[in-house]
């Protein structure tokens, strides 16, 4: 899993890459990756970069996928805080329970 969150948080790595990191990182995280992850959102919440905005949402569904409360808590935080254009999304992965497919 820290290779994972290395991959996440690597902006030298292709997008594509983060992104699937991030997917597969939700599944299988620990709190310490869930931080992780928090942070790359907290990190990239205000770059307005397209690319930015395409690994903040595989972030957040990436979190989503996860059982942990931490990760629960990052996408409510999210929902509050994030990008206005973003917040939807964590507010309805967080009303399906986030557990996103």
């Amino acid at each position: 899993a820290p290779a994972l969150a290395d991959a996440v948080e690597d902006g030298a790595q292709p997008l594509r890459v983060r992104q699937e990191a991030a997917l597969a990182l939700g599944r299988i995280a620990t709190a310490r990756e869930v931080e992780r992850l928090a942070a790359v959102l907290r990190a990239l919440a205000s770059d307005v970069h397209p690319d930015a905005a395409q690994l903040r949402r595989a972030v957040v569904q990436g979190l989503a996928r996860s059982t942990l409360p931490a990760a629960r808590e990052a996408l409510h935080a999210y929902a509050l805080e994030g990008p206005v254009e973003e917040r939807p999304l964590a507010r309805w992965l967080l009303a399906r329970g986030a557990r996103a497919p």
